[in-house]
């Protein structure tokens, strides 16, 4: 099975004002990656946005613009930033790609149940995915150190949201999460890997699904042909 490859915040690599943008996106498609990922926030004024902050005002790029820019060749890789409203961000992504070239990615536990239910009328086997990055920093200083927390060891959290992929960073994955995915059947999508070794372990690795870098130019050309 070859690894898939994602390009992160659109692939921009070291471009950081080019995170998340239509450029980007339509670089790393040209690139060949399989998925772009991007990062869906709300605009003050309520638009769907596209960037790796919240936005501040309405200058973000356009969710649809951006799903536009996949055109036919590259699947979307959807990071929800959303804690309400989800299926509104996801509904764009879903009239505009076959469910096959969709993955829906959050660090929001609620977020899953209310996708699923969602997805049964309007995007029957839509994949779901539960981050292992830590969930909103809202409340007291306890309840977001808890949260960092529990984000190392998500096993629980994945198992009471029924996950359709694990959606892990590195170093987790490497060491504890790869095993538990492998043993439940469920596909393992790594996060966020630029490092040249790392890519090559990654993108060689028999039980890993889909590869999330920075650096997808890098990542297609160590990957096993």
């Amino acid at each position: 099975m070859t690894v898939l490859v994602s390009a992160h915040r659109g692939g921009a690599g070291n471009n950081r004002p080019g995170e998340n943008t239509v450029a980007a996106v339509e670089r790393a498609v040209r690139l060949g990656a399989d998925y772009i990922e991007f990062d869906v926030h709300r605009s003050p004024a309520g638009r769907l946005v596209v960037g790796h902050d919240a936005p501040t005002d309405e200058s973000g790029v356009l969710l649809s613009d951006v799903v536009a820019a996949l055109g036919d060749r590259a699947g979307a890789h959807v990071d929800l930033k959303l804690a309400t409203g989800e299926h509104e961000a996801v509904a764009v992504v879903v009239a505009a790609l076959p469910l096959d070239r969709i993955v829906v990615t959050t660090s929001e536990d609620s977020s899953i149940p209310r996708l699923r239910a969602w997805s049964v009328e309007h995007a029957p086997g839509l994949m779901l995915g539960l981050s292992t990055a830590a969930r909103s920093h809202r409340g007291t200083r306890p309840s977001r150190w808890l949260a960092k927390t529990a984000a190392w060891f998500p096993r629980a959290r994945m198992r009471r949201a029924g996950v359709d992929v694990v959606v892990s960073h590195q170093l987790i994955a490497r060491y504890w999460l790869r095993s538990w995915a492998r043993r439940r059947g469920l596909p393992l999508l790594v996060w966020t890997v630029d490092g040249t070794d790392a890519l090559r372990y990654w993108t060689s690795d028999p039980h890993t699904w889909m590869v999330t870098t920075n650096h997808p130019d890098v990542a297609l050309a160590l990957r096993p042909h």
